[in-house]
């Protein structure tokens, strides 16, 4: 880290690290699983094959090395705004990986992962995880988190007990909702973050309220696999794809925003990611569409609400929680070039689930 000046600061890291194989990645049992649909794209069919499952004795332990160098900036001194950028690099030798969704280049590259009859017709292949020769990635991810208190304050007041996560911000300490800039990350976390910070210029006192918002870009550099040595690179971002939801997106974008005070809030996060296209080899290619998702969560702390707990006192300790995922019933769109879209590519079997609505209830037990 260096700060060549109060507001702004420069960040560079590199990491090197080692990851074994997991025991199931290594010991679960075989299962052939038949009759299972998935889309030949040497026949332009559906058709039922039957899967191979289980673990694979002969993985090897992955190497991964990211180089990060980012920028970070806070212009205003009263302003609790801060914009960051953030260039990633992540290479990945003897990646293991669970064995992605079927498409030309992939039997081409593992043929014997494969197998068909004297027709030429899938009768079944082996999803078991493997080794890839070498992932490589490269992105580029830019915004801004900006948060601010409202109301006036209130002595008083206790501070909010039971944020999401059962956090609790000490007196006069904001709660900040970010996306984090960084692009891929080496295990685990990632995705948006609720952070607690105290104290300084800004800060949340007793009986305010906060608004929070980060939005954050990602464009994707690069995004490239190569199976074993020899063989075709594999782009993600022009044609080749390891999932039922197409190649990487080149663009991407995240939104978060959120409200609260004395124990009751509202959270949004939107996202969008730009179409992609799985090349179709002597078929026609699958092209999916642009997506746009956006999740709501509401909450309400029982036990910030006094009266409430004075008069039913087996509220203390409780929290409800009402939330809808997909707000908007978005679903993924797929054409396949003016003919038949394949089955397993269309909406209802990408997303079964769609919106989703919940509503919890969680109380402590003292």
């Amino acid at each position: 880290n260096w700060s060549p000046v109060e507001p702004l600061s420069l960040q560079f890291s590199y990491t090197d690290e080692q990851g074994s194989p997991t025991i199931s990645q290594l010991n679960d049992p075989t299962l052939s699983t038949p009759n299972v649909p998935v889309y030949d794209f040497r026949t332009r069919e559906t058709v039922l094959v039957t899967r191979i499952d289980g673990g694979n004795p002969d993985l090897n332990s992955d190497n991964r090395q990211v180089w990060k160098a980012g920028v970070n900036l806070k212009p205003w001194s009263e302003t609790d705004f801060r914009f960051s950028s953030t260039w990633t690099r992540s290479l990945t030798e003897d990646a293991i990986a669970a064995f992605p969704t079927l498409t030309p280049d992939l039997e081409a590259a593992l043929p014997a992962r494969f197998e068909r009859d004297l027709a030429g017709n899938l009768i079944s292949f082996d999803a078991r995880p493997l080794n890839f020769e070498r992932f490589e990635r490269q992105d580029i991810r830019t915004g801004f988190n900006y948060s601010r208190a409202f109301g006036a304050p209130n002595p008083a007041a206790a501070p909010l007990p039971g944020m999401p996560g059962g956090a609790r911000p000490p007196v006069g300490g904001p709660m900040r909702v970010e996306v984090h800039g960084g692009g891929d990350r080496p295990r685990g976390g990632g995705g948006p973050q609720m952070r607690m910070g105290g104290g300084g210029r800004g800060g949340m006192q007793p009986g305010q309220g906060r608004f929070n918002l980060s939005i954050y870009h990602t464009v994707r550099l690069q995004d490239e696999i190569v199976i074993a040595s020899g063989l075709p690179v594999l782009d993600l971002l022009d044609g080749a794809a390891t999932g039922a939801r197409g190649g990487s997106p080149r663009n991407e974008i995240q939104a978060q925003g959120g409200v609260f005070r004395n124990g009751m809030g509202a959270f949004v996060n939107a996202n969008w990611r730009e179409g992609t296209r799985v090349d179709g080899g002597t078929g026609p290619d699958l092209n999916f569409s642009d997506q746009a998702t956006v999740n709501l969560n509401l909450f309400i702390d029982l036990n910030s609400q006094a009266s409430w707990v004075a008069k039913f006192p087996w509220l203390k300790g409780a929290r409800v929680n009402f939330g809808v995922q997909n707000l908007f019933d978005s679903r993924p769109e797929v054409t396949a070039g003016g003919a038949e879209v394949p089955l397993n590519y269309r909406a209802d079997y990408l997303d079964p689930l769609g919106r989703v609505v919940s509503l919890t209830f969680r109380k402590i037990l003292f």
